[in-house]
């Protein structure tokens, strides 16, 4: 057999044509093309020298454009305006509302969460004469067309204007006006806008229960021409004190801008150039610094308010006073029932599933409950409260995923016991068919008797189960069960109350049923186990609902005295 060159020698592999080597080695660079001859020579000496990686110059990234440079820049700025807990986006708001003589009243009024505000009524005892009561409408429209208004007369401020101070108060006691800025949900945006990043030690535990009120302190009326306007603002109050809201009446005037500044931000608010129609407002947080522009025309008129963090929900449960329990429908019924010597005698607990879906497995929940409730579950709460009965809100654990168990546990429990019905003394007889008190060894000569294993429905009654009620509000819990677990109900329990921790009650007197659970409805989830099988992939899913336990002492030690 004939052999090529290279299998004499040994080589292996494929075998590369002389022209296309040729090719390869003039390809590369003259460098690395003198070491490889020098490898391949046949010359006595040292051992050749490793080849030396080609190295490539790496590219350089293009200088971004000055266009580029300048986005970043902007960018950074803008990050660090919404960093930090004083944010400047949001340490001021404003905006306008329409009145009824707006253009766009129409429109909005078909809109139901577009409030449109009446003209504004302003009166007020004359001093000059005699304390004669006066008042003013603003806006006043001079012509419609097509019964739209088209031109706005400057209404006479001069009374007004004596009315007040030489800096231009009128303080809250000497006026009133049907202003009501809750009512056309200014209040609601400043509680969406500066209340969130402001620090307050009212409710820190629940801040989503914080709201904001308003208290009117006075008028101020800034008149043109001036050269300086000073802003007079009313004195901070003790508690809870947020900022000042300034609300512009609809009156012409040129300038008397309002600028805001904070950390070396300004927001200017130019109210002059506004439509003559609507109402103009701005709040902005009390740590603010502010300046008035001056006036160039006409009278600028300023309703000014304190704002402070209030306590929106779950103040019912921290004043009685405010909401009298005994002024529930619901009371006058309830304390009959406990003072009727036959109900509970001897005590006992009674509960009640809450009406309402709340976030209960939410980080706060122990400490929003129970100032979260609302509706029949705030009433039923503060009425068997002010009686003087314990009232406690827990989450109670849904038992769905334990229902198999029992059925498993039964048909064990039911072989066993055709097997060694010994074992089971809960379901033998006391005494024998004739009478004695040993069945089993009878003197009479009775044959041992085992009755039959009672039915499901019976064993699981005997269980009593229970109702397994959380000793606290926790968030989502994970849990993984063991294999000892897998068919035994009692040592399930006892895997998962080491995860989710609860107390099983017995014998609670329920008012009513739970609703079904579907989306929306109080049924939360709660926990997650992973139980031990071959399949990783499932879980079982306990939930929890909210519910109320009443605590209903003995006749002989029942106080039904009002808890005021």
């Amino acid at each position: 057999m004939a052999t090529t060159p290279n299998q004499a020698s040994g080589s292996t592999g494929n075998q590369v044509p002389p022209q296309q080597a040729s090719k390869e080695t003039s390809a590369m660079p003259s460098a690395k093309k003198a070491e490889i001859d020098e490898a391949d020579s046949d010359s006595d000496g040292p051992p050749p020298s490793p080849m030396r990686p080609y190295s490539y110059e790496k590219k350089k990234k293009p200088m971004p454009s000055l266009r580029k440079q300048a986005e970043k820049v902007v960018l950074k700025q803008l990050t660090k305006t919404l960093e930090g807990n004083s944010a400047l986006a949001r340490y001021c708001c404003g905006g306008r509302v329409l009145t009824t003589l707006s253009g766009e009243s129409s429109t909005a009024a078909k809109d139901m969460t577009v409030p449109v505000s009446p003209p504004i009524i302003l009166r007020w005892d004359d001093p000059t004469d005699n304390d004669t009561p006066r008042r003013i409408r603003l806006p006043i429209a001079v012509g419609t067309t097509k019964g739209n208004p088209v031109a706005f007369s400057v209404i006479d401020n001069s009374r007004l204007i004596k009315a007040c101070s030489p800096s231009g108060v009128l303080p809250e006691s000497q006026f009133s006006t049907n202003l009501d800025p809750h009512y056309l949900g200014i209040l609601d945006v400043v509680a969406q806008t500066i209340l969130p990043g402001f620090e307050t030690d009212l409710l820190q535990g629940r801040p989503e229960h914080r709201g904001v009120s308003a208290q009117l302190t006075h008028l101020q009326i800034h008149s043109g021409p001036s050269t300086s306007v000073k802003m007079f603002l009313p004195p901070i109050p003790a508690n809870n004190y947020l900022g000042i809201l300034l609300v512009c009446l609809p009156n012409m005037h040129q300038g008397g801008q309002l600028e805001v500044s904070n950390e070396g931000h300004s927001t200017i608010f130019d109210w002059s150039g506004a439509k003559p129609t609507d109402i103009k407002w701005a709040a902005f947080v009390g740590d603010c610094q502010h300046k008035m522009h001056p006036i160039q025309r006409g009278n600028q008129i300023m309703l000014v308010y304190n704002l402070r963090v209030t306590e929106r929900v779950g103040s019912v449960m921290q004043n009685p006073v405010l909401a009298d329990a005994t002024q529930f429908p619901l009371y006058d019924g309830v304390r009959s029932i406990l003072e009727h010597p036959g109900f509970m005698k001897e005590g006992g607990m009674i509960g009640f599933y809450c009406r309402y879906p709340y976030s209960h497995t939410a980080a706060n929940a122990a400490k929003a409950m129970p100032y979260a409730l609302i509706g029949v579950d705030l009433v039923v709460h503060n009425v068997f409260r002010s009686l003087g009965l314990e009232v406690k809100v827990r989450p109670l654990l849904d038992q769905s995923e334990l229902y198999d168990m029992d059925e498993f546990e039964y048909e064990f429990d039911r072989d066993c016991y055709g097997d060694e019905p010994w074992e089971f003394p809960e379901y033998l007889p006391n005494q024998c068919r004739c009478g004695c008190e040993s069945p089993y060894s009878c003197s009479g000569g009775c044959s041992p008797y085992y009755p039959d294993f009672p039915p499901f429905e019976e064993w699981k009654a005997r269980k009593q189960q229970g109702d397994l009620i959380g000793t606290e509000f926790r968030e989502l819990q994970f849990c993984r069960t063991g294999e000892d677990a897998l068919f035994r109900r009692e040592e399930k329990e006892s895997e998962l109350q080491e995860t989710w921790e609860w107390k099983k009650y017995r014998n609670i007197q329920w008012l009513n049923t739970p609703e079904e659970r579907e989306k929306g409805s109080p049924w939360e989830l709660a926990l997650h186990n992973i139980p031990y099988t071959d399949d990783e992939t499932y879980i079982e899913r306990f939930y929890s609902y909210v519910v109320l336990l009443i605590r209903v002492p003995k006749m002989a030690k029942r106080d039904l005295t009002v808890n005021a």
